[in-house]
């Protein structure tokens, strides 16, 4: 089995720590699976719980790294990347809208797939059942078809997660998006250099959240997503080198 090194950067996510790792025990039996939990500038006592319940808990190889500011997702994600030690590395959510047995699915692709231009990307189904609105279905699609026309590249369903790939992705790019844009640009990067993009469904339950906000929650904060997507990506254009 190869080694996978998991990123989830935490954001405020106090309230979730428990159950978060209640979850991160059920992938004790993959030996080769380590976990390295970011509190991506966190100004509650995100850190402290972190701290504590991997003390508590000795099961995983677990990894707790500190960013004293928060500037962004990508940021938080990349400064796990750099604290990797995996062949593959894969990140996701720390939230509870996304499942952490995910993972469970994506190390089974990896195994299956055996190389390292393969892109493993969940894709979010059963949307209605999963308390979407008709305002959130909008914004996830016209997010995918503003980039994609930038981008003059099909990007379907860009904020999935979670998101896998062989390290050696990450000596072929050169610009590391600091905010939401990452999902974009990691997708936009494979699908350049012709990887394999192996989706799987996934269940993104926007009831799921208990603590903390999300980067769209409100109208306000998805106006603002929509124009950060357009501008993110002439920057994903203009900057990288693909």
């Amino acid at each position: 089995m190869y080694k996978v090194s998991l990123i989830i950067p935490c954001y405020n996510e106090e309230g979730n720590i428990k159950y978060l790792f209640k979850n991160l025990k059920k992938l004790k039996r993959y030996k080769n699976l380590e976990v390295i939990l970011v509190d991506n500038g966190s100004i509650d006592l995100t850190f402290k719980t972190l701290s504590y319940f991997k003390k508590k808990n000795k099961i995983l190889n677990i990894k707790v790294i500190k960013i004293k500011k928060n500037i962004g997702f990508g940021n938080g994600v990349f400064q796990g990347f750099k604290k990797s030690s995996g062949q593959y590395l894969c990140y996701t959510h720390a939230d509870r809208e996304t499942k952490i047995n995910d993972i469970k699915k994506v190390i089974s692709l990896l195994n299956k797939n055996n190389k390292n231009n393969v892109f493993i990307k969940g894709r979010r189904i059963n949307r209605k059942r999963n308390h979407w609105t008709l305002i959130d279905e909008i914004f996830s699609r016209s997010c995918d078809y503003v980039l994609s026309l930038i981008l003059f590249s099909q990007l379907i369903d860009i904020h999935a997660q979670p998101n896998a790939f062989s390290k050696d992705l990450l000596k072929k790019i050169n610009y590391h998006p600091k905010d939401f844009l990452i999902d974009a640009y990691l997708l936009y990067a494979a699908k350049k250099m012709n990887y394999k993009i192996q989706r799987f469904n996934v269940n993104f339950n926007k009831k799921s959240r208990k603590y903390g906000q999300g980067s769209s929650d409100s109208i306000f904060k998805k106006l603002r997503g929509g124009f950060e997507h357009i501008i993110g990506g002439f920057k994903i254009l203009f900057k990288s080198n693909i």
